[in-house]
């Protein structure tokens, strides 16, 4: 299967962003949490340094770099 790129951005300042979790948010609006955009295969190709200190507040306490 061919992956699609979209333009998506991460941020904790959406409704579906709890405790501070960054979550993933699709060009329609609707978020992606940590749970989904993993399950579904979703990755992160570029990101700004701003979404990177986000995502490795996720993944640094599971032992991954991001």
């Amino acid at each position: 299967m061919k992956r699609k790129t979209v333009t998506a951005r991460v941020t904790t300042e959406h409704s579906a962003s709890s405790y501070g979790q960054p979550v993933i948010v699709m060009p329609d609006g609707e978020a992606l949490d940590l749970a989904s955009w993993t399950l579904c295969g979703y990755r992160v190709e570029k990101a700004t340094s701003e979404e990177r200190s986000l995502l490795a507040e996720v993944f640094k306490p599971l032992g991954m770099i991001f």
